[in-house]
């Protein structure tokens, strides 16, 4: 195994905000409650300790949640929660299908990570990875799909409303689809019989996810988090009730809109004046404001303000954070001193401050995740006979074909010596026919620049025949670009870690915690 880092700016592949957050921190003091460093965190196990918390609570969310998915074996980890020097670092992701693309295990394995560090930066304490599934979003069409060695697996259901509240009943086409590319190898045996018991008809998505990930990575100590419950909703209530009735987050948030927009960031959140959706039996809707009451938008449900009162006191549960409230949902449960995310993820979190010092909620350490390309040995292999270098296939494609020709081109294919060399003679040529009849001179250049278009011509031609010639190399060199940049995009943005785990095992999970390091902002390319 090799680990190699190379800047972000080598990558191109990265926002604004991620390569303001990997160069200059300082630029985001006006927005991040504390900077990205070790540092920070012994700030922030401060400020939790002031904060007056009820680790009864989410104890007992992931006692139930454990025993009601049939988990065992994490008990001890779960008791160190009611601990006061015990904190959490927590990721979160919707419940893509089978684990979805490569980013997804690479957001938990760098969060355990991290928490290693952190005890490693204060023995005195001890920190728990959190894997908060956000199965009550209903945005079905980003998470329904899994590619797989390249090929695309689909989930089509009927089903509406939150995704992890979703049946696995009509799960059976998408499994057998998985099981046919996986193959009937170890890896791939046990990968089947895994999916088909997580995701075995008569659960829900949220705990076959759930299930699928803890035996995956059953040798780390990770906690995986399901917080739509009722006894977290109950806790939050207060909360619930002031957006609701009073909508102070769209206040609080704009004000952080604007400073982002002031060095160059583009806010990603839509805040709006509640931002909370409602449970119903027509799926998760929002609520707003109508006249002197509110309504659940495309439903025909209605509340006077005593109503909407009475439901939130009495059914906490029916009330579900958006985009802009989940992450204080998130803080409010746990001990929590950092957040894992991607760079899209952290921009939404980047115009919380103020939100978060209302209600009086510590605001995390925001930590950018790992990003990693995944070299197996066959394209290593690959790779090296054709004499590139892993640094080489973030190159544009034109650019990267270009310099391999010119590499295996015996004395070069460029004419641009020569077309220098012809440039000077005509020259001579010019001053020698100015010299007997100055009116040759447009003949003499009209004719000198048949001479050039001849040179281009020759030079498009020697390019074409050494192209021929290395035709095989180059097709593989662009098979390997696609395989590493799926339609230009990042290769943990599309292909899943299934696709290694069958070839690597759980060693490949072993792999990404080593060679994962949150906190050095650098893109890591690993070697299996």
């Amino acid at each position: 195994m090799v680990c190699r880092k190379i800047p972000f700016d080598q990558v191109g592949q990265f926002s604004a905000f991620d390569h303001l957050y990997a160069r200059e921190h300082d630029s985001f003091k006006d927005l991040l409650a504390y900077m990205p460093d070790m540092d920070s965190i012994g700030k922030i196990v401060d400020a939790r300790k002031k904060m007056a918390f009820d680790r009864k609570t989410i104890h007992s969310i992931l006692i139930d949640r454990y025993r009601e998915n049939g988990i065992s074996g994490r008990e001890e980890l779960i008791d160190s929660l009611l601990d006061e020097n015990t904190f959490t670092v927590v990721t979160a992701h919707q419940p893509y299908l089978f684990g979805g693309p490569l980013y997804f295990i690479l957001k938990i394995l760098s969060t355990v990570k991290l928490a290693a560090q952190a005890k490693d930066a204060y023995p005195q304490l001890n920190f728990v990875p959190v894997f908060y599934i956000g199965g009550e979003d209903h945005d079905l069409d980003e998470c329904n799909h899994v590619t797989i060695f390249g090929k695309k697996v689909s989930w089509t259901t009927s089903q509406i409303g939150p995704v992890g509240r979703m049946t696995t009943d009509d799960l059976d086409t998408a499994l057998n689809e998985v099981q046919e590319i996986l193959g009937n190898n170890e890896n791939a045996l046990y990968l089947t019989g895994l999916l088909k018991q997580s995701y075995a008809p008569g659960t829900n998505i949220n705990r076959a996810i759930s299930r699928f990930i803890d035996a995956l990575l059953k040798d780390f100590p990770l906690l995986i988090l399901d917080a739509d419950s009722k006894i977290g909703k109950e806790a939050f209530k207060g909360i619930i009730r002031e957006e609701v009735m009073s909508g102070v987050a769209e206040s609080l948030i704009h004000p952080q809109q604007e400073l982002m927009k002031n060095i160059g960031l583009k806010p990603q959140a839509f805040v709006r004046p509640i931002n909370f959706f409602y449970f119903n039996p027509e799926g998760r809707n929002r609520i707003e404001r109508a006249g002197e009451g509110f309504e659940i938008v495309n439903t025909s449900l209605h509340f006077t303000v005593e109503e909407m009162e009475c439901e939130i006191d009495l059914y906490p549960e029916r009330f579900s954070p958006n985009v802009v409230m989940r992450p204080l949902y998130e803080e409010f449960l746990l001990p929590n001193v950092a957040y894992v995310g991607g760079g899209g993820e952290l921009a939404y979190w980047a115009d919380r401050k103020l939100l978060f010092e209302h209600f009086g909620v510590p605001m995390p350490l925001l930590v950018r995740r790992d990003s990693m390309m995944v070299l197996d040995g066959g394209s290593a292999k690959r790779m090296y006979k054709l004499g590139v270098d892993v640094a080489d296939l973030f190159k544009e494609p034109n650019t990267l074909r270009a310099e391999f020709l010119a590499r295996h081109a015996e004395g070069g294919i460029s004419l641009s010596r020569e077309s220098a060399q012809l440039s000077e003679l005509i020259r001579e040529i010019q001053a020698k026919v100015a010299g007997v009849d100055p009116s040759l001179k447009g003949f003499v250049g009209a004719e000198t620049s048949v001479f050039f278009k001849t040179m281009a011509h020759i030079e498009a031609r020697l390019r074409k025949s050494l192209s021929a010639k290395h035709d095989v190399e180059l097709q593989q060199l662009a098979s390997l670009q696609q395989k590493f940049f799926p339609d230009n995009g990042l290769q943990e943005r599309v292909e899943s870690f299934l696709s290694f785990f069958v070839r690597e095992g759980n060693e490949f999970f072993r792999k990404i915690y080593e060679c994962a390091d949150p906190l050095d902002f650098q893109f890591k390319i690993l070697e299996l």
